[in-house]
């Protein structure tokens, strides 16, 4: 109630760009005349409006040269999209995604939001970031001859069993979007619950074994960094 709010976002963007942020697509199309000043040097450029229907913590969006690769509607629209310097990686998710948004919704309760974008994309780092309504799924650049270590040991990469990123980033619209936190000290509510969230999906997925080696893995992390003391999230 105190922080949550709904809001309409309008987005103006190059051609070729796509815009996709919190909520229902509502209005697109392209600039043409205009009343707006500030708009007057966006002639031909590209705009989008998105509302929202359910409150939501934080407005995000991400603009992009984004391809819409295929969608589903189940109990509420999927859809995919890819940035066009990933087609080499294109990825099997609408499927897999239906069967987590299920499996959680049994769990925890219906789905948040309206909708749930997954966007591709390349990145630095390995994960993703999962704002209202919506999920950012990065990817690693490949250099040729290069190749890439596993952290088998790993207490949160657990990319060894296919579907892991992609399920903790949709657990996040259940922990951390729908419930959050009263401040940031209690961030790490969000990144446990949907840790142990997807865990809970890959033993259903995969079976006990790989449920109780992931267990160990994070067991032994925890034994060894214990003599460090607690953790501290500052003033």
């Amino acid at each position: 109630d105190d922080d949550y709010f709904q809001v309409e976002l309008r987005a103006v963007f190059p051609p070729g760009f796509n815009c996709i942020s919190n909520g229902d697509l509502v209005e697109k199309g392209q600039i043409g005349m205009t009343e707006r000043v500030e708009e007057l040097e966006k002639i031909g450029h590209q705009y989008c409006t998105y509302k929202t229907r359910f409150p939501i913590k934080y407005i995000s969006f991400i603009v992009g040269k984004f391809e819409n690769r295929g969608q589903r509607q189940a109990k509420i629209p999927v859809v995919y999209y890819q940035a066009s310097d990933t087609g080499y990686y294109h990825r099997e998710w609408l499927e897999e995604a239906e069967k987590m948004i299920d499996f959680y919704s049994q769990a925890f309760g219906p789905f948040p939001y309206e909708k749930l974008y997954l966007v591709q994309r390349l990145w630095p780092q390995k994960g993703g970031h999962s704002p209202a309504s919506f999920v950012i799924m990065n990817e690693l650049p490949r250099f040729p001859g290069r190749s890439r270590l596993l952290k088998i040991h790993s207490p949160v990469d657990l990319s060894r069993w296919k579907g892991y990123f992609l399920a903790h980033e949709i657990a996040h619209q259940w922990w951390g979007q729908a419930l959050s936190w009263d401040t940031y000290h209690d961030q790490w509510l969000s990144e446990g619950l949907a840790q142990f969230a997807a865990l809970l999906y890959l033993q259903d997925k995969y079976g006990s074994k790989a449920y109780r080696q992931i267990i160990k893995n994070m067991s032994r992390a925890v034994r060894e960094k214990a003599h460090i003391g607690p953790i501290t999230m500052g003033s």
